[in-house]
């Protein structure tokens, strides 16, 4: 007689019970309980001693990184860094730019909705078509070596 597959569902790592998601910082599955980042370990470990590095760049306000969860399915997820050059950004003076996107992954037979706030700085809001400061930065350098690379060709072919 054939057996049906059997698909386990993920406890949380903190306290056992049915997981809702899984971290994207730590990737441990987690419940809706412990998935924001004060929550559970390492991501609590790991705010509380970058205190320093979640204030805003240009102000020193702070700009710690939430996330949590409305649902079993739903988890949102605000980085409170700029897209474009990695830096904490603050919300109220500093975010010139802050889109949405849903990105839905799947955990075995369920699926998960992460909305995620995407944010831009005042210098990366301009490059944002080249992917933000150091989306430009990789242009500038592809560039720069095609035309290096464009010179010595036709050096060679008319040396």
């Amino acid at each position: 007689m054939a057996r049906p597959d059997v698909y386990p569902i993920p406890s949380c790592a903190e306290c056992g019970i049915q997981s809702a998601g899984k971290c994207p910082a730590c990737h441990h599955s987690l419940c809706i309980d412990h998935f924001p980042l004060d929550a559970h370990d390492p991501c609590a470990a790991r705010l509380a001693t970058r205190v320093t590095a979640s204030a805003c760049y240009i102000c020193g306000e702070p700009a710690r990184p939430r996330q949590w969860s409305s649902e079993v399915y739903a988890h949102y997820i605000d980085s409170h860094a700029c897209v474009g050059c990695h830096r904490a950004i603050c919300d109220d003076a500093h975010t010139i730019l802050r889109q949405e996107d849903i990105v839905v992954r799947r955990d075995g037979v369920r699926s998960h909705r992460y909305h995620i706030t995407k944010r831009y700085c005042p210098v990366c809001s301009r490059l944002r078509f080249f992917g933000g400061l150091i989306g430009a930065g990789w242009w500038l350098t592809g560039v720069i070596v095609v035309i290096a690379i464009a010179v010595i060709v036709a050096q060679v072919a008319l040396g």
